[in-house]
């Protein structure tokens, strides 16, 4: 059986369950990555932010959190190799 043929029988098999559809893939990341980013995202913040003695007003330290939350998202695999 050539590469092309055992392809397409995947294909074909697991077309038909949806086990593999993509919304399947982002469903996984966003539940089991995602609380764990804020988790991390939250401890390293709260260390890294407070003891330096930045400015602990809401407008400020929330913007700077943010940022750090989208900058932290970026290695996350995407499902894609």
């Amino acid at each position: 059986m050539e590469a092309g043929e055992r392809t397409a029988n995947l294909t074909h098999l697991t077309q038909q369950s949806k086990t593999y559809h993509w919304l399947a893939f982002i469903g996984a990341q966003i539940v089991s990555e995602i609380p764990y980013l804020i988790l991390c995202a939250t401890l390293y913040f709260c260390c890294w932010y407070f003891t330096a003695g930045f400015p602990v007003d809401a407008k400020i330290s929330g913007h700077i959190y943010l940022q750090m939350i989208c900058t932290l998202k970026s290695p996350l695999p995407s499902g894609q190799d």
